[in-house]
């Protein structure tokens, strides 16, 4: 079928939403689907981006004016999006991440479909409330169960009708889990933050490992160059600690390879790129992206990460502010055998559940299951 898909995500950037954004695409294609994306146009990043992000050039990648105007910005980029749409065929199927944009082309004839990653509030609720109701709106997806429970109420105030599906964030799948790699002394480990370094995304607790653990190699990969400088003069003297700063999503996955273990220190409120808190009902890219290496995780003991990860089976879960217990699930990580079997199970359960082909499955079943045939009615 032919799909739209409308994001508020520039493109290229060092956003993890544009991430998502141009995996789905890639993986809505590889599924028979024919697809044009809608986004941003990014102007600090002059790389091709579909090298950028290390996605086959499939699709159609249409990039508009955002505005950085406070308040408006969005609906004018909602307008953008729709001006462009009525000048082209139209689609089977409008599938969303912005809401704006999608509420600006409801009336396409066709099924709408929204993908929140976050609860609604102010404005932006009434917009979905409007979309909710919208009489070929089809359903909406969720990355969390708890996202799914914060939607129930608004949901049923809105429509009967509407359904919400979870399907978790995903990562991309490689043939063959990474090799070992070389430590530089005998017990030494390599042990790796790969991400944004946001508030509450933790990088503090590795700075702070660093410290206490001499005997390892910790490395810090991605962060704004603000905030990569922050880290490196708090971190200064600490000379296991690397900081390598933003790598392009294309070459991260070589540099995770080379860990032997990824830490995902949440605190209990992590900021979004968007700010507010996210923490209740995220569905971190990295925890995907760390199970797809094959490499041992430890992360933090939050409930909307037990949706996913399961303490000593897939991974060790700490409690996210207590340092003592982060030193001693690495010093339980010296054990390559345990190292081995945690990395096994998480890549495994990747492989069943959470590729970007089987999340594609996951979000367009509602359509499947109601028999739409995709086509537009005019």
């Amino acid at each position: 079928m032919k799909l739209y898909y409308l994001s508020n995500s520039t493109i290229p950037s060092t956003a993890a939403n544009s991430i998502h954004a141009m995996h789905m695409c890639s993986a809505f294609v590889q599924a028979g689907h024919d697809v044009t994306l809608f986004a941003g146009k990014g102007v600090d990043i002059t790389e091709n981006p579909f090298t950028y992000y290390g996605v086959p050039e499939c699709f159609r990648l249409i990039r508009l004016p955002r505005p950085e105007i406070p308040i408006v910005k969005s609906a004018l980029f909602g307008n953008h999006v729709a001006r462009r749409i009525r000048t082209m065929p139209p689609p089977d199927l409008l599938y969303a991440r912005d809401p704006w944009s999608l509420w600006r082309c409801r009336n396409t004839p066709c099924p709408l479909v929204f993908e929140a990653h976050s609860a609604a509030g102010g404005i932006r609720k009434f917009v979905e409330r409007q979309l909710f109701r919208s009489p070929n709106f089809s359903h909406l997806v969720v990355i969390s169960k708890a996202l799914q429970s914060s939607y129930a109420e608004l949901l049923s105030a809105t429509s009967s009708r509407v359904r919400s599906v979870v399907a978790h964030d995903a990562a991309p799948f490689i043939d063959e889990t990474a090799p070992a790699t070389q430590q530089q002394r005998p017990g030494s480990l390599r042990i790796g933050y790969l991400g944004q370094l946001y508030a509450g995304k933790g990088a503090e607790i590795v700075s702070t490992l660093a410290r206490l653990m001499p005997q390892h190699e910790f490395h810090i990969v991605g962060g704004r160059p603000g905030d990569v400088k922050t880290l490196k003069d708090r971190s200064a003297g600490v000379s296991n600690l690397v900081t390598h700063g933003f790598v392009p999503p294309s070459r991260v996955g070589s540099l995770r390879a080379t860990m032997d273990v990824l830490v995902a220190p949440y605190q209990r409120t992590v900021a979004g790129s968007g700010g507010g808190d996210i923490s209740r009902w995220m569905s971190p890219l990295k925890i995907f992206e760390y199970m797809s290496s094959g490499k041992a995780i430890v992360a933090s003991e939050l409930s909307v990460l037990r949706e996913i990860l399961e303490h000593n089976r897939n991974c060790l879960l700490v409690e996210p502010d207590r340092i003592q217990a982060w030193l001693a699930a690495i010093v339980r990580l010296e054990d390559a055998q345990l190292r081995n079997r945690l990395g096994k199970a998480a890549r495994q359960q990747f492989e069943r559940e959470h590729t970007w082909s089987k999340r594609v499955d996951t979000v367009l079943r509602p359509l499947l299951d109601d028999g739409e045939d995709h086509k537009c009615v005019d």
